[in-house]
């Protein structure tokens, strides 16, 4: 997959010391998805990628997790990447496997 006219655009907002981004994912500057993430000290949580259903399994969603793990490294140093699903089977469940990801469920 290229990556030729997708872009990804943001806003922030500072809680405390805690970073929240809400976006959205655009190809060729139409609007297929949306994102949002929040920044901790050294560690990163994705809360949220949802791509339109007529531009899944095409790579998008791996790019924007890319992208937006890179962007946490370089500009906040980010050691530690979460991701949190509904359902870990679904579709969300699969992008993040494809990229090697771990289901870790966390003991009470």
């Amino acid at each position: 997959m290229t990556n030729y006219g997708m872009t990804i655009t943001c806003t922030f907002l500072r809680i405390n010391n805690k970073l929240l981004y809400n976006g959205t994912i655009k190809y060729f500057n139409k609007p297929i998805g949306i994102y949002n993430f929040s920044i901790n000290k050294k560690s990163m949580t994705l809360n949220n990628i949802e791509i339109d259903e007529e531009y899944r399994r095409k790579g998008y969603g791996s790019y924007v997790l890319k992208e937006i793990e890179n962007f946490s490294k370089q500009k906040y140093n980010v050691n530690k990447t979460n991701l949190l699903a509904w359902d870990i089977n679904w579709s969300i469940g699969n992008v993040f496997k494809k990229n090697a990801y771990k289901n870790v469920t966390k003991k009470e």
